[in-house]
């Protein structure tokens, strides 16, 4: 679990979620794995037009999380920009350069699993 104490996994998806919208992330989707995956309890996917705001996008992600106590587990890719991965172990965030994303096809990998819809104007989830 992040460093905070008794963090809800959904609470956490949506803080990252506003965050990504607030720096521009496009392309949002957010998969719950919970009881399918030992690795987390959802999965976040962003994309970026350029490497700049990838990474920018993984800054203020981090940044912000850790004011608020989270801290990530690692991080990895943000040197080169194309696509990072932090990892909040019970929540997975993956952010892509917009050609990195359809190359790697990461999304076909989760789609018979539960998808949750993101108003990337607001941030805000969309739960049925």
């Amino acid at each position: 679990m992040a460093v905070k104490k008794n963090v809800n996994p959904l609470d956490l998806v949506k803080d990252i979620v506003k965050i990504a919208s607030e720096t521009k992330a496009i392309d949002m989707n957010v998969i719950n794995v919970q009881g399918v995956s030992s690795l987390a309890d959802y999965i976040v996917i962003a994309s970026a037009r350029s490497q700049r705001q990838v990474q920018g996008i993984a800054h203020n992600i981090t940044e912000k999380l850790a004011k608020e106590g989270y801290k990530s587990f690692s991080m990895e890719g943000f040197f080169v920009g194309e696509w990072i991965l932090i990892d909040y172990n019970d929540v997975i965030v993956h952010i892509f350069l917009d050609d990195a994303r359809m190359h790697y096809d990461i999304d076909s990998l989760f789609k018979n699993y539960n998808q949750i819809k993101v108003d990337e104007k607001t941030g805000d989830l969309i739960l049925w």
